[in-house]
């Protein structure tokens, strides 16, 4: 069957020179697994080095993974694309997809509940989440072209109530959180979104009738004028 791909079982685990456990398994085109990818390996625990330390700034946009990391998730995004959800069903999946044995998923069950493998795979599916956000908080930063200082009028947080002026305060390029500083009966509030949260935000503003433009008027404003548009705030309170 084209595009149909067959793990086919491990081999036996062995110490890898570089302290990991080493898993090999085939993945192939047909039953017989002719195709050798690349080799599974746990991280091995010692004082110097954890199951997290391969995963350092796996949340940041500019990330690249390893040949190790890149299994785990590729794995883990397979298994949000089929729309698992608790950690329990995720970890079963990715072993299952990557045939990882019963000794390699024994390891650390006597410090966490899912072993050092249910780790990996946590840290894997935070990078894959984390980046997510951080990657819709740019794109929703450069579709209204947003800088320091930049007003966007007034929003309606998921509170239900209202920032009236925000003005951009920052952006933090490795997160994509949007920092907004605003006033509220005479006081000066800041706050921090998502950049779904600040979308929500402006079309809830909109729907409110405290502005005259929701989120789509808006970019679709910024790409006719080539700027970011000012925008004007209906209500002032």
């Amino acid at each position: 069957m084209e595009g149909v791909r067959f793990i086919q079982p491990p081999q036996r685990p062995s110490l890898h020179q570089d302290g990991t456990i080493l898993l090999r398994y085939k993945v192939s085109n047909s039953e017989d697994g002719s195709t050798l990818t690349d080799s599974y390996r746990l991280p091995e625990r010692s004082i110097c080095s954890t199951i997290a330390h391969p995963w350092e700034g796996s949340t940041l946009p500019t990330y690249v993974p390893g040949p190790r990391e890149k299994l785990v998730l590729d794995a883990v995004q397979a298994g949000i694309n089929a729309g698992i959800a608790s950690t329990r069903d995720m970890v079963d999946f990715v072993a299952k997809r990557l045939a990882v044995s019963e000794d390699i998923l024994a390891r650390g069950k006597d410090r966490v509940e899912n072993g050092d493998f249910g780790m990996d795979v946590y840290y894997a599916r935070k990078s894959i989440q984390e980046r997510a956000l951080a990657q819709q908080g740019l794109t929703v930063a450069a579709a209204l072209k947003l800088t320091p200082g930049q007003t966007v009028g007034h929003l309606v947080l998921n509170s239900g109530k209202p920032l009236l002026t925000a003005t951009v305060e920052s952006l933090n390029c490795e997160t994509g959180r949007l920092v907004f500083v605003g006033s509220r009966r005479g006081r000066t509030y800041r706050v921090t979104l998502l950049g779904s949260e600040l979308v929500a935000a402006i079309n809830r503003a909109a729907k409110e009738r405290r502005r005259t433009d929701d989120y789509d008027a808006l970019v679709a404003a910024h790409a006719k004028q080539g700027a970011a548009p000012v925008i004007p705030d209906k209500v002032a309170s």
